[in-house]
Order: C-alpha cells, then sequence, then structure tokens
C-alpha cells in the first residue's frame, strides 16, 4: 500500500482536538478496545483530556490526525494508571510526574517511526512542564521495543487486561539521555541524535 513518507509530528493545539479524537475513536475501535455505541459522535475522549498536552501527528496540512498520543499531567489531576479499577499504581516519590497515555496510529502507517517522533515531541513537552518522571500502560510487545531501542522504561506492576493485555511501567527523565547513548540499537538507528538535538517545532517523519 502506497504510505507517503512525510507525516508531521508536533505538539497539538485546541483546532486539533476533533481529529485527534476521531483518530483515538477509530484506532480504538477497530482494535476492540471500546464500545462504539458509546462514542456516537464518533470521538473517544476521557476526563483525562482536560489536563493533558497532546501530540499529533498528520500527513498533510488538511488530513484528519493519523497518530496521536497525550501527556497527562499530575500536578493539574489524578493520572489514569492510578485508578484502581486498573492498574491502582501508587505514584509517590515523584516530585512533578506525568503520565503517557492514549498512543495511537492508525493501522496503514503503524511503521514505528510515527510512534518515535511522537515520543520525541512528548520529551519536549516533558522539558517545558518540568516533569521528572512519566509513567504509562503499554502492551509487552511495545515494552520490549523500548528497551531494545535504549529507553529505561521499567515494570512497575503486573499485566492487566485493559485495552488489551497492558503492564504500568514508568521511566526516570534524568535517565533518558545517557541510557539512549549508552544503547548501541539507539546510536546505530539515530534515536539518540534525534532526542539530543534541540526541538525543532515539528518533525517530519
Amino acid at each position: 500500500m502506497d504510505i507517503s513518507p512525510l507525516v508531521t509530528v508536533r505538539v497539538a493545539n485546541k483546532n486539533d482536538t476533533e481529529a485527534i479524537q476521531r483518530c483515538r475513536f477509530d484506532v480504538y475501535s477497530e482494535q476492540g478496545y471500546i464500545i462504539p455505541s458509546d462514542f456516537p459522535d464518533g470521538k473517544e475522549w476521557d476526563e483525562f483530556d482536560n489536563y493533558s498536552v497532546s501530540v499529533i501527528a498528520s500527513a498533510s496540512p488538511n488530513l484528519n490526525a493519523v497518530g496521536t498520543t497525550r501527556l497527562v499531567l499530575a500536578d493539574k489531576g489524578p493520572l489514569p494508571i492510578q485508578d484502581s479499577r486498573y492498574h491502582g499504581v501508587d505514584i509517590s516519590g515523584a516530585i512533578n510526574p506525568a503520565e503517557i497515555s492514549r498512543l495511537c496510529v492508525r493501522k496503514r502507517f503503524r511503521n514505528g517511526k510515527i510512534s518515535l517522533g511522537m515520543y520525541r515531541t512528548l520529551l519536549h513537552i516533558v522539558e517545558i512542564e518540568e516533569v521528572d518522571r512519566v509513567y504509562a500502560v503499554i502492551d509487552e510487545d511495545f515494552f520490549e521495543t523500548l528497551r531494545w531501542i535504549g529507553f529505561p522504561f521499567s515494570k512497575i506492576g503486573a499485566p492487566v487486561n485493559y485495552m488489551g493485555k497492558t503492564i504500568p511501567c514508568m521511566c526516570e527523565i534524568k535517565e533518558v539521555i545517557p541510557a539512549l547513548r549508552d544503547n548501541e540499537n539507539a546510536n546505530m538507528l539515530g534515536i539518540t541524535a534525534l532526542f539530543e538535538q534541540p526541538f525543532p517545532g515539528q518533525l517530519i517523519m
């Protein structure tokens, strides 16, 4: 299938809200993670959107989002990972934690590069918000991929069946760049350089 090699990844603004929520609805409906009838307007959203900073990936200026993720800020409210109905993680110990949440990419664009670009954009947001630790709930395959390319995520709980079989994990921000520099795969693939360089405002992946 023909896929445009030019996908722009950037910090989202208010004008991107509908495109982001429609992307999440489409992806999570396709994967069976949500019941479409629960979102009759075709937009997936929750209360954590009210105090999150989102990232959007798009293939052209007028195309709906092809990928998105968000950083939920703990200084403005509870994190999803704290919810006792799911992982119920204790986040005490961090000065200013946040959570990477709702990362998704449309099926025909899942080449790995977009997720990487969104993670780089998240790091930019983390630096602005002075976050010292990020949490995430991800599937085991993605966790192993992140570890393979050098990201110092560690498991902090058992897998739970929530939007697939997912595991809670965390990462200390101060450890990210040193860990990438020490990882042969990150250096070989140019990931270390991508994360060390100043964020240019948007990435073309």
